[in-house]
Protein backbone atom coordinates (compact mmCIF):
# COMPACT_ATOMS: atom_id res chain seq x y z
CA UNK A 1 0.00 0.00 0.00
CA UNK A 2 1.33 3.44 -0.95
CA UNK A 3 0.85 6.56 1.12
CA UNK A 4 2.00 10.16 1.45
CA UNK A 5 3.08 11.49 4.84
CA UNK A 6 1.38 14.76 5.70
CA UNK A 7 2.91 16.73 8.57
CA UNK A 8 0.67 17.87 11.41
CA UNK A 9 1.66 21.49 10.71
CA UNK A 10 0.14 21.25 7.24
CA UNK A 11 -3.09 19.70 8.51
CA UNK A 12 -3.35 22.32 11.26
CA UNK A 13 -2.74 25.09 8.73
CA UNK A 14 -5.40 23.64 6.42
CA UNK A 15 -7.92 23.46 9.25
CA UNK A 16 -7.50 27.17 9.95
CA UNK A 17 -8.10 28.26 6.36
CA UNK A 18 -11.41 29.48 5.01
CA UNK A 19 -11.19 27.53 1.76
CA UNK A 20 -13.95 25.87 -0.20
CA UNK A 21 -14.01 22.05 -0.39
CA UNK A 22 -12.51 22.00 -3.89
CA UNK A 23 -9.63 24.18 -2.67
CA UNK A 24 -8.70 21.56 -0.07
CA UNK A 25 -8.81 18.85 -2.71
CA UNK A 26 -6.65 20.88 -5.11
CA UNK A 27 -4.07 21.63 -2.40
CA UNK A 28 -3.92 18.00 -1.30
CA UNK A 29 -3.61 16.90 -4.92
CA UNK A 30 -0.71 19.30 -5.51
CA UNK A 31 0.84 18.12 -2.24
CA UNK A 32 0.59 14.49 -3.41
CA UNK A 33 2.00 15.26 -6.87
CA UNK A 34 4.91 17.27 -5.46
CA UNK A 35 5.95 16.53 -1.89
CA UNK A 36 4.50 13.03 -2.12
CA UNK A 37 6.96 12.28 -4.90
CA UNK A 38 9.86 14.20 -3.30
CA UNK A 39 9.50 17.07 -5.75
CA UNK A 40 8.95 20.72 -5.04
CA UNK A 41 6.96 21.45 -8.17
CA UNK A 42 5.29 19.48 -10.93
CA UNK A 43 3.66 20.05 -14.28
CA UNK A 44 -0.01 19.27 -13.71
CA UNK A 45 -2.64 19.56 -16.41
CA UNK A 46 -6.22 20.57 -15.71
CA UNK A 47 -7.33 17.10 -16.83
CA UNK A 48 -5.06 15.59 -14.15
CA UNK A 49 -6.69 17.87 -11.57
CA UNK A 50 -10.13 16.76 -12.79
CA UNK A 51 -9.19 13.08 -12.51
CA UNK A 52 -7.40 13.47 -9.18
CA UNK A 53 -9.94 15.68 -7.40
CA UNK A 54 -13.20 14.67 -9.13
CA UNK A 55 -13.95 18.38 -9.49
CA UNK A 56 -15.28 20.08 -12.60
CA UNK A 57 -12.89 21.85 -14.93
CA UNK A 58 -14.39 25.27 -14.10
CA UNK A 59 -14.34 24.63 -10.32
CA UNK A 60 -10.67 23.62 -10.48
CA UNK A 61 -9.66 26.65 -12.55
CA UNK A 62 -11.49 28.93 -10.07
CA UNK A 63 -9.90 27.12 -7.14
CA UNK A 64 -6.39 27.49 -8.55
CA UNK A 65 -7.02 31.22 -9.03
CA UNK A 66 -8.22 31.56 -5.41
CA UNK A 67 -5.28 29.57 -4.04
CA UNK A 68 -2.78 31.63 -6.04
CA UNK A 69 -4.40 34.88 -4.83
CA UNK A 70 -4.34 33.64 -1.23
CA UNK A 71 -0.62 32.79 -1.53
CA UNK A 72 -1.14 29.10 -0.86
CA UNK A 73 -0.16 27.92 -4.33
CA UNK A 74 2.25 29.08 -7.02
CA UNK A 75 1.31 28.62 -10.66
CA UNK A 76 4.09 29.02 -13.18
CA UNK A 77 2.63 29.53 -16.63
CA UNK A 78 4.32 27.66 -19.44
CA UNK A 79 3.10 29.08 -22.74
CA UNK A 80 1.80 26.27 -24.93
CA UNK A 81 2.71 23.67 -22.31
CA UNK A 82 1.38 22.29 -19.05
CA UNK A 83 1.59 24.75 -16.14
CA UNK A 84 3.85 24.00 -13.18
CA UNK A 85 2.46 24.13 -9.63
CA UNK A 86 4.06 24.16 -6.20
CA UNK A 87 3.09 24.94 -2.65
CA UNK A 88 4.21 28.30 -1.32
CA UNK A 89 7.29 28.30 0.85
CA UNK A 90 7.05 30.46 3.93
CA UNK A 91 3.66 31.60 5.20
CA UNK A 92 2.05 28.69 6.97
CA UNK A 93 3.62 26.13 4.66
CA UNK A 94 6.94 25.84 6.41
CA UNK A 95 6.30 22.12 6.27
CA UNK A 96 7.99 22.05 2.89
CA UNK A 97 11.21 23.28 4.48
CA UNK A 98 10.97 20.75 7.28
CA UNK A 99 9.87 17.69 5.34
CA UNK A 100 11.65 17.81 2.00
CA UNK A 101 15.06 16.43 2.78
CA UNK A 102 15.94 15.14 -0.63
CA UNK A 103 17.78 16.96 -3.34
CA UNK A 104 17.27 17.08 -7.06
CA UNK A 105 19.90 14.34 -7.44
CA UNK A 106 17.74 11.25 -7.56
CA UNK A 107 16.54 11.35 -3.98
CA UNK A 108 19.90 11.19 -2.19
CA UNK A 109 19.70 12.45 1.38
CA UNK A 110 21.36 15.71 2.30
CA UNK A 111 23.93 15.27 5.03
CA UNK A 112 24.00 18.67 6.72
CA UNK A 113 20.56 20.28 6.77
CA UNK A 114 17.86 20.78 4.23
CA UNK A 115 18.13 22.31 0.83
CA UNK A 116 16.23 25.57 0.39
CA UNK A 117 12.98 24.62 -1.26
CA UNK A 118 12.34 27.44 -3.69
CA UNK A 119 13.00 26.33 -7.27
CA UNK A 120 15.17 23.39 -6.30
CA UNK A 121 17.31 22.30 -9.18
CA UNK A 122 20.79 20.86 -9.15
CA UNK A 123 22.26 24.26 -10.03
CA UNK A 124 20.34 26.35 -7.47
CA UNK A 125 20.92 23.90 -4.65
CA UNK A 126 24.62 23.77 -5.47
CA UNK A 127 24.93 27.58 -5.57
CA UNK A 128 23.15 28.11 -2.26
CA UNK A 129 25.18 25.52 -0.45
CA UNK A 130 28.47 26.70 -1.96
CA UNK A 131 27.70 30.21 -0.68
CA UNK A 132 27.13 28.83 2.83
CA UNK A 133 30.32 26.76 3.11
CA UNK A 134 28.71 23.59 1.81
CA UNK A 135 30.39 21.63 -0.94
CA UNK A 136 28.83 19.11 -3.28
CA UNK A 137 30.75 15.85 -2.81
CA UNK A 138 29.33 13.12 -4.98
CA UNK A 139 25.57 13.42 -4.61
CA UNK A 140 25.50 14.88 -1.08
CA UNK A 141 26.32 18.23 0.44
CA UNK A 142 28.83 18.39 3.26
CA UNK A 143 29.73 21.40 5.36
CA UNK A 144 33.26 22.69 4.79
CA UNK A 145 34.75 24.15 7.95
Amino acid sequence: MNYTKIPNEFIEWLCCQNFEAIDFRVLLFVYRKTIGWNKLSDKISISQFVTGTKGSRRAIINSIERLVLSNALVKEKNIGKTNTYRLVQGNALLLVQSTVRTSAFGGKKLVQGNAPTIYNTKDTIQKVFENKNYKLIGNTFKEVL
